[in-house]
């Protein structure tokens, strides 16, 4: 029996093996990689060890009947329990459901007596023998999985909703297609079902192979009742994928919808998981423990090389032997604010250190939309990556001392200079700006935003206070549907010089007020002069150009010489344009006027003008 089948043993006994991912028995485990720098732990900060080999050797005694299961070897990957349309419909719940399962051991997998259930109905699972058409270089009628190689357990409805509606999943090439031997899987997948993939009969579990479920004693020989797996949410058209191994299986809703035949932690035949430990402030690191799975039989003979990357530069490099198919390699990553990748044999992963440390201030509150005074559109809030960090954001909170909710409860990323907008109704705010799904979550339970005056902080996920700004509808003439917009991200969101009335929203997006109201003094800019309105296509239109601190409020008018009022602009932009015309249409007469911005901050009022000359 090869090593994973036991490390997947012992997941049951968490007592026996939690221990092993711990700092102290990690360093005691035997050795097998090797730093190219060939320096000490104390030197490069840089432990590893090649197999779980010796950690089981000494608690043996203590797992011998559960390391005598020899089915570890299947992994459960990816449930589809809810997709688009009716329960009873073609193309819906009758005939798309599926279960993905992925043999990660060394050995082949034989599918003998394997049946599947959701504790209330068990089904036997077979080869799909007949070949659909739309799916040709799919793998048809074999008993048996190969090292490294998906399966997919279909409804026998398929074949009839590809022949009827021609509704294909987008399943990979080289899967192997099995089908339920029954109408339906498990009689149709319930939103919160779990399933188990065993051998015996349909009455009968002599050995459990694979399991989806909330909680192993679930499982019982008969199955006594419905299995679970309602820790994950579920949502219509996104499947439950597996996440995490170690230190037991962890489900989560599929951020890529649906992925049959494939799963993003299974690359190239490899698995790296990264587990990190406490920061430690004192050495500005944090220790990571990888572990590092290969179902490539030819890898296991050779030591494979190591790299790991703080943004371009490579700041670590060894190598690994992973002589069992599986081994463990521990790191000190250094505390700093940019994005670490790990490469072992040239296949990369990222390491989000963001779940256990994230910079002081990296994310930050920038624009703000709580006056949602009709139904076209819905409050919502914007925030950015201020850091040179990719943040993940799960588990975040945002509110105030009286009242908090999660952003997010699925991982969620915003890469270093990025925006992301938090609604509480995202259909409608897609309505009102369509092409910015990708940027656009809807939080699970909406912290409702105070029309005229409120305090916002956000918390990551450890607790600690990213962000705090406040708001007033006293510091802003004329508010009445705008959003407003923060104009320095580096600045106090607490100072009512920061913020502004946005020229118009941009959710998303860089704010409208930035390249304009982040100035220390006021100016306006005018021209041509003169500017000739006569239609013959040149200097048509007088260009006003403003620069304006964001603690300033201004009125922006046209006056002839004579000091009479001839034009009225509405609003604060960055720029204004002027046909010659008075507000009520007629033409202005030849000769000089001023270009007059009037301008409020606190208990200050100044003025500036700017001579212009109008000649047709």
């Amino acid at each position: 029996m090869n090593i994973l089948a036991t490390v997947s043993a012992i997941r049951y006994y968490p007592y026996y093996w939690y221990p092993a991912l711990s700092p102290a028995l990690m360093h005691g485990l035997s050795a097998g990689s090797s730093d190219h720098a060939g320096s000490q732990r104390k030197k490069n900060n840089c432990r590893y060890n090649n197999s779980l080999n010796s950690f089981i050797l000494k608690f043996l005694c203590t797992i011998t009947i559960v390391c005598q299961c020899a089915y570890t070897q299947i992994l459960i990957t990816e449930l589809y329990r809810d997709p688009p349309g009716s329960e009873s419909s073609l193309c819906g719940g009758a005939s798309h459901e599926f279960i993905e399962i992925l043999n990660i051991g060394t050995d082949t997998f034989k599918i003998n007596n394997l049946f599947i259930t959701d504790g209330m109905e068990s089904d036997s699972v077979i080869p799909l023998r007949e070949k659909l058409s739309m799916h040709p270089k799919c793998i048809y009628n074999r008993r048996f999985i190969c090292p490294g190689q998906f399966a997919l357990i279909l409804d026998p409805d398929y074949s009839e909703a590809l022949n009827r509606n021609g509704c294909a999943l987008n399943i990979k090439d080289s899967t192997v297609l099995l089908i339920c031997g029954d109408q339906e899987i498990g009689n149709g997948l319930s939103s919160d079902d779990g399933v188990v993939l065993y051998r015996g009969s349909k009455k009968e579990i002599d050995s459990v192979i694979a399991e989806a479920v909330d909680y192993s004693n679930q499982i019982q020989s008969p199955v006594a009742g419905k299995l679970t797996l309602a820790s994950v949410s579920n949502k219509e058209g996104c499947s439950v994928e597996l996440r995490s191994l170690i230190p037991e299986l962890h489900f989560e809703l599929n951020s890529n919808g649906i992925t049959p035949g494939w799963s993003d932690m299974f690359r190239s035949g490899y698995i790296v998981e990264a587990k990190f430990g406490v920061p430690d402030f004192k050495l500005n690191s944090i220790p990571c423990t990888l572990y590092c799975l290969t179902t490539i039989q030819a890898n296991m003979e050779m030591p494979l090389l190591w790299e790991l990357y703080a943004g371009q530069n490579q700041i670590r490099k060894g190598s690994i032997e992973l002589s069992r198919n599986l081994s463990s390699l521990l790191i000190d990553i250094p505390l700093i604010e940019t994005d670490f990748v790990f490469v072992l044999n040239g296949i990369s992963w990222g390491l989000d250190i963001t779940s256990v440390w994230v910079s002081g201030s990296a994310v930050k509150i920038n624009e703000i939309f709580p006056k949602a005074v009709n139904e076209t559109e819905p409050e919502w809030l914007e925030l950015v990556n201020n850091s040179a960090m990719t943040v993940n954001l799960r588990n975040w909170r945002i509110g105030n001392s009286e009242d908090q909710a999660a952003v997010s409860t699925e991982n969620c990323l915003l890469g270093p200079g990025r925006f992301i907008v938090f609604t509480k109704d995202k259909k409608l705010f897609l309505k009102k700006y369509p092409g910015l799904d990708p940027l656009v979550t809807q939080p699970a339970i909406w912290h409702v935003l105070n029309n005229y005056r409120d305090t916002l902080c956000i918390w990551d996920s450890h607790g600690q206070l990213q962000d705090r700004i406040c708001y007033q509808n006293a510091w802003f003439e004329n508010w009445t549907d705008n959003s407003i917009e923060r104009l320095l991200p580096d600045k106090d969101g607490l100072d009512s010089s920061n913020w502004a009335l946005s020229v118009e929203p941009t959710p998303g997006f860089p704010n409208s007020n930035v390249f304009f109201r982040t100035r220390s003094k006021p100016d306006i800019e005018i021209g041509p002069v003169p500017f000739t309105p006569n239609g013959d296509g040149h200097d048509d239109l007088l260009l006003i150009k403003v620069t304006l601190p964001g603690a300033m409020s201004m009125r922006l008018s046209i006056v002839g010489f004579d000091g009479r009022l001839l034009y009225q602009f509405n609003g604060v932009k960055p720029q204004y344009t002027w046909d010659g015309k008075k507000n009520n249409g007629q033409y202005v007469a030849n000769g000089p006027f001023f270009v007059v911005a009037k301008l409020t901050g606190g208990n200050s009022v100044a003025v500036i003008r700017k001579k212009g000359v109008l000649w047709r």
